[in-house]
């Protein structure tokens, strides 16, 4: 037996085989001693890994077997996995972080990369449910809302076979103001702002209106008598745990989580927040501030993408990171901020297509998202004959709206990379959101 307190079986029958395996065999509920628990002569971790170590690290896979964890069999998340164990078996406190960031990052893209099955009216309206139904927890419904429907919303606003354009700015009028006005230039306008000014959201419990739909996958914690709590990404048809994994330093408490409670209303249901929670005031604006029906029919909303402009040494760097993972075009008002690991390898002065010119919205679309498909000197090919087609299906005359289209190269992961980048400068910007202003 390998631990005393839990027993497990431990077959040593192969650690006389030439290079045979230490491992937890799940199916067998066993651990096998194999010839790589004696550390090597190799410079590689197995190699320095003594023998007490290598049985430890099995042990931690049988812990986290038993509260109904199984293990990923596809990179990377074989590596997160083993990553994660060895880590909280030897309390490697400072690796807790980057593990738990890298392993959100790869769920929500993941589940971001799903075809949605919610459109952004039916999302909406959701929200304004929630906010109707109690109007002073208006600002915690938000918070909620977001979290509740993050990745369908990642999934939703990637550009795809659509247009969505991230606009860089804190100002939400002003944002609702040229979707408004340039609403046939994309299909979905997300606000993207910097985090700081913000808004604490303390813990409490929420009440949620009878009959509202609370996302398949949102996180469950699950406890058993005996064992720790794990987290589940919701539940499958037949109301069993999707994707269990238990809850440690790497894999928190989710924020919000479905409690029980004694209510007077049939159907009213209840969440709790466990943790201080933040947004940025902008969204606050925009979100609560315009009236739903506004946002759904200009197709705006703010995105939850949040660049801290206080601490990050480089934002500009950080929103194409984002925007070239999602697949969205980032937009600037009035200037392009400064960035020593950006290069601008071409920019253009383009019209955009005005609302009644259909021919060559079609052109400006088709475009567009060819530039985010191609790289290197491609792109500036496709710049350039994207500027000569506007220019000359543009009737005498119209002017459009006033850009300067960028083709930004930058490393990511290694690699050199490019990303267009839309700036409406002050003149042209003034005298589109005019045209709209009451």
């Amino acid at each position: 037996m390998l631990c005393a307190d839990q027993p497990i079986a431990f077959n040593t029958s192969e650690a006389v085989q030439y290079a045979s395996r230490t491992r937890f065999n799940e199916a067998q509920n066993m651990v096998y001693l194999g010839a790589d628990a004696l550390p090597g002569d190799g410079i590689d971790a197995n190699a320095r890994l003594s023998t007490l170590a290598c049985l430890a690290h099995e042990l931690a896979h049988v812990e986290r077997f038993h509260l109904d964890y199984r293990r990923p069999t596809d990179l990377p998340d074989v590596l997160l996995d083993e990553a994660e164990t060895l880590c909280e078996r030897h309390c490697l406190t400072r690796l807790f972080s980057p593990i738990r960031h890298q392993r959100e990052a790869l769920e929500v893209g993941g589940q971001a990369a799903q075809a949605p099955t919610k459109t952004l009216a039916q999302l909406l309206a959701s929200l304004q449910a929630l906010i109707e139904y109690r109007p002073e927890h208006a600002v915690s419904y938000l918070s909620f809302w977001y979290y509740a429907w993050h990745t369908e919303l990642m999934s939703m606003l990637r550009s795809g076979l659509r247009l969505s354009f991230m606009v860089v700015t804190g100002d939400a009028d002003r944002f609702v103001q040229f979707a408004a006005s340039c609403g046939h230039l994309a299909d979905h306008f997300l606000m993207a702002t910097p985090s700081n000014p913000r808004v604490a959201i303390a813990t409490g419990i929420l009440p949620i209106p009878p009959g509202w739909n609370y996302p398949d996958n949102l996180p469950l914690v699950l406890v058993r008598d005996g064992s720790s709590p794990v987290v589940s990404r919701g539940l499958r048809p037949d109301g069993t745990p999707r994707e269990v994994r238990p809850i440690g330093p790497t894999v928190p408490f989710p924020p919000y989580v479905p409690i029980s409670a004694t209510t007077e209303i049939e159907g009213e249901t209840y969440v709790r927040s466990l943790y201080e929670q933040w947004i940025p005031q902008p969204a606050i604006d925009l979100m609560l501030g315009h009236a739903t029906q506004e946002l759904i029919e200009h197709r705006a909303i703010w995105a939850p993408v949040v660049v801290n402009a206080g601490t990050s040494t480089d934002a500009l760097l950080e929103y194409l990171h984002i925007s070239h993972d999602r697949e969205v075009f980032p937009v600037y008002f009035d200037r392009l901020p400064a960035s020593e690991n950006v290069a601008d390898r071409l920019g253009a002065e383009i019209s955009a297509p005005s609302q009644g010119n259909t021919a060559s919205a079609g052109q400006w679309r088709r475009g567009i998202l060819k530039l985010a498909k191609v790289q290197g000197s491609d792109a500036e090919n496709v710049l350039l004959d994207l500027q000569n087609v506007l220019g000359e299906c543009a009737p005498d005359g119209d002017l459009g709206v006033q850009i300067e289209l960028h083709i930004f190269e930058f490393m990511k992961s290694g690699k050199q990379v490019t990303h267009p980048v839309i700036l409406v400068r002050p003149q042209a910007g003034d005298a589109a959101l005019a045209a709209v202003r009451p």
